[in-house]
């Protein structure tokens, strides 16, 4: 029978072998307004240095200088042609028109009511911004508890099992390096087959059977064995029961994450304000160039005119559509790999921690001391 250093050992290196796989070093987000070479993205965590740079008033400068390569505008470029293309197109007839007939111009709508209708857009864009940004704020808060109570299982299944229970827990050690992987692929696409090779490399070949087999989502497959494991400990003997109340409330609170997190990626936002927003900023976009077309301003400026305000428009309506699946844009990546470093992290300090609590000589022949006394006496 293995020592649990060399369990332990065993356990540190296989964690560490899968996150240097190809799988747990591809990064990539299915976001479209996202990606991880950038300094300033949702797509890896911040840094003091990350923080700074945000708040910098240089940031003008960069953003000015990178406007070119935005994903905001690469992901509304093809509505924002569309409708420069169409003022241009109102703007070419009245012209050929009034050059023929002497009438200029001939397509036209009053101002007035556009300049109505913008506040009605703008509560739609309000309202859409506000739900997306509560979903992506629940969502941080979810995906953030993760890697905690993760660590407290993983803490208390070493502080209150006996060392001859090992295989244990090593065992609910592995499936905790895991489970932040299991979860990001069910978020993103639901395709276990990318992840197949760092399952294998962490779990033992019968786990790995057990876990492919089972249907239904993984994540809650590997909270039912973990409970399991637990309650295995309790029935034996080897966990007391305040000790096993905390892990079963932990676990729940697992199950209660995967469960949030399952809901916001299958529930969004009633569609009908979607597509009633959109309806409503095609029809006002779109009647723009008649209102400015009687205003007496040259062609290029109606046409500026057209694409400032699509790119403001649009922006904000791709930004809120891609933010209504938040886990499209967070770092579901770098949580995994946290998740996975702090079992190893946890088993590593484990193994270093001083052993007993007893206070050494020194210390002990300091507090009986007469300064040693007074201190406390003050205190």
């Amino acid at each position: 029978m293995q020592s649990a250093p060399a369990l332990y050992d065993a356990v540190c290196a296989d964690v560490v072998a899968a996150l240097a796989t190809e799988v747990a070093r591809d990064n990539s987000m299915p976001g479209a307004l996202e990606y991880t070479q950038a300094v300033l993205t949702l797509a890896r965590f911040w840094t003091r240095e990350t923080w700074d740079k945000h708040r910098s008033q240089y940031r003008w400068v960069r953003f000015i200088q990178g406007w070119w390569k935005s994903t905001v505008l690469r992901a509304i470029r093809l509505p924002l042609l569309c409708f420069v293309f169409w003022a241009a197109a109102v703007l070419v007839f009245n012209r050929v028109f009034w050059l023929f007939c002497g009438n200029f111009p001939v397509l036209r709508l009053p101002m007035t009511p556009l300049s109505l209708q913008a506040a009605s857009i703008g509560l739609v864009l309000v309202f859409r911004t506000n739900q997306t940004n509560d979903r992506l704020r629940e969502a941080q808060k979810s995906v953030a508890q993760l890697a905690a109570v993760e660590r407290e299982i993983l803490q208390m299944i070493l502080v209150h099992v006996s060392p001859d229970q090992v295989h244990v827990i090593s065992l609910v050690s592995r499936y905790l390096a895991l489970f932040g992987w299991i979860l990001k692929a069910e978020l993103w696409d639901n395709d276990m087959s990318k992840i197949a090779s760092l399952t294998q490399l962490v779990l033992p070949a019968d786990e790995v059977e057990w876990l492919l087999k089972q249907h239904d989502k993984q994540s809650n497959a590997i909270i039912f064995r973990l409970r399991a494991l637990s309650g295995h400990l309790y029935k034996s003997g080897h966990l007391d029961k305040e000790a096993f109340k905390f892990i079963e409330d932990d676990l729940a609170k697992l199950g209660d994450i995967c469960s949030t997190c399952s809901r916001l990626a299958t529930f969004p936002i009633p569609p009908s304000y979607h597509r009633h927003g959109s309806r409503s900023i095609v029809l006002w976009i779109g009647a723009l160039p008649f209102a400015i077309e009687g205003k007496g301003h040259s062609a290029l400026e109606n046409l500026c005119t057209i694409f400032i305000t699509g790119f403001v428009i649009l922006g904000l309506d791709a930004i809120a559509i891609e933010s209504e699946q938040p886990f499209d844009v967070l770092p579901l990546h770098e949580f995994a790999r946290g998740m996975s470093k702090d079992v190893v992290s946890v088993l590593q300090g484990w193994q270093r921690m001083p052993h007993g609590c007893a206070m050494t000589k020194d210390i002990a022949d300091g507090a009986a001391t007469d300064e040693g006394q007074q201190l406390r006496r003050r205190n």
